[in-house]
């Protein structure tokens, strides 16, 4: 039986993408379950909710929360799923509490969402809103919106599927007349100064808004009415505004640049879906695993009537005694990756010799990074984002670090990677070329590669203080 439940925790294990980004899973060799606690339960149990990320400035291996009802049922982790896909979801968890300290966290073993698959990203949710071109201006009106345009040429919105078509806000473009002159200009938007004019009646609200065109030809004039309370329409009211651009030339990089967002919104969302497709599949695998041991068709033990879950505790609790064989099979795999070639340069490296000369930015607030599969541990200062992009770039393991939300690897601040290469490293060194600032160090528990850690010299102590922590 333990053959298969390895083959379904392999196909589960999502690797190492942690806390700030949505990212594809990354394509990691076969995973071996390796959860070492002596204390796990005896009775596997499901809690339903929806994820969120948690406070990982919290000292504590979770890295989500499940609430229901705006209320926390628990503060979770995995070494089998990848949560992060999920955030945002109402799921259904299944797994064992563990107590750490003074908090209880569930460690998930398979998860199942409760929405339907094929609506989690559905195409007309891509785009929030869309843009109106008309000669000279353009701006962007929530999709939710309904427009269409009158005779004089006046644009009208309603809210979409109103069959009666009850117009709430009215645009249009007027000749300037000569009473214009005399009204106190006190607005500015988008460079346009012009008047506005609020006004109220029972419980709706009233603005009235004209801006004047730079040659002082045009005027465009805006009419919103809401109720009070409708503070949703009133801030896309208020969008629509900020995104009001005028000019040819300016219209055109205005449209020019929102369809690049459009397409880098579609790619993003669609990538995300195909994500979940992925994890759908990887699910079903479960269960039909689970099936065939409840059918007793796949070990005495099974026939016995033990579930995958009363497998994956004998295997969870036998993990420390089987620690040198996962180490081997680890191993074994790591020498199977491509060896990184090392390309002369012809700068001579500077060598820095006091690597203890730096300001340790690790401090209580620092966030943990844990892998049981790579058998590292190490520390993150607070303020910066990082994420496991996998093993790219011929490497075990890549970990971008970037003081901002990351968008990719190439423009993360640096680098942490996990190297093969024969003998490994025997120091911890630091050489400055090109610009860029290289520690190379041991692997802990490893002979046949080594850490290197790169990066601008500008963030050389987060570099050190990450690199202090390693384990």
């Amino acid at each position: 039986m333990k053959k298969i439940i390895l083959v379904a925790v392999a196909v589960l294990a999502a690797g190492g993408t942690w806390f700030l980004t949505g990212a594809k899973l990354p394509q990691m060799p076969k995973i071996i379950w390796e959860q070492t606690s002596d204390e796990v339960p005896t009775v596997a149990t499901t809690i339903s909710g929806v994820l969120f990320p948690f406070d990982v400035s919290v000292a504590t291996k979770a890295t989500h929360r499940l609430e229901k009802d705006n209320k926390l049922v628990a503060l979770v982790a995995s070494d089998v799923v990848n949560l992060e896909i999920f955030e945002g979801r109402n799921v259904d968890l299944t797994g064992f509490s563990k107590s750490e300290g003074k908090r209880n966290v569930f460690w998930v073993h398979s998860i199942d969402l409760k929405e339907d698959l094929d609506h989690l990203v559905a195409d007309e949710e891509l785009f929030t809103d869309t843009y109106v071109q008309g000669k000279g201006y353009t701006f962007l009106y929530p999709k939710t919106w309904e427009m269409f345009m009158a005779p004089d040429g006046a644009l009208y919105f309603s809210q979409k599927g109103d069959v009666n078509r009850r117009a709430f806000f009215v645009f249009n473009v007027k000749d300037v007349e000569e009473s214009d002159a005399e009204k106190e200009r006190n607005v500015l938007i988008s460079g346009l100064k012009g008047v506005k004019k609020i006004t109220s009646e029972s419980k709706r609200e009233h603005q009235l808004i004209e801006l004047f065109s730079a040659d002082g030809a045009k005027k465009y004039v805006f009419q919103f009415n809401s109720l009070f309370e409708e503070f949703e329409k009133k801030q896309a009211f208020f969008a629509l505004l900020n995104s009001f651009v005028t000019g040819d030339e300016a219209v055109q990089k205005a449209i020019v640049e929102r369809k690049k967002q459009i397409a880098d919104q579609k790619e993003k969302l669609l990538k995300k879906k195909n994500d979940l497709l992925e994890i759908r599949s990887q699910l079903e695998a479960l269960k039909a695993a689970e099936a065939q041991n409840e059918n007793g068709v796949t070990s005495q033990k099974d026939e016995e009537g033990t579930s995958v879950f009363d497998n994956l505790i004998e295997f969870t609790k036998t993990a420390e005694t089987e620690n040198e064989n996962k180490k081997e099979v680890i191993e074994a795999e790591e020498n199977q990756m491509p060896q990184v070639e090392t390309k002369p340069t012809e700068e001579t490296p500077k060598v820095k010799s006091d690597l203890n000369d730096f300001n340790n930015l690790i401090n209580a607030k620092a966030y943990r990074y844990g892998s049981s599969f790579l058998k590292l541990s190490l520390q993150i200062p607070y303020g910066f984002w990082f994420q496991n992009f996998g093993n790219v770039n011929n490497t075990i393991a890549t970990i971008g670090v970037q003081k901002s939300p990351i968008d990719g690897l190439a423009g993360t601040d640096f680098q942490i990677e996990l190297i093969k290469k024969e003998g490994g490293v025997s120091a911890v060194t630091e050489t400055e070329k090109d610009g860029k600032i290289v520690i190379e160090m041991p692997r802990p528990g490893f002979k046949n590669s080594f850490i290197r850690i790169s990066g601008s010299p500008e963030f050389r102590d987060a570099m050190h203080s990450v690199r202090s922590t390693i384990q």
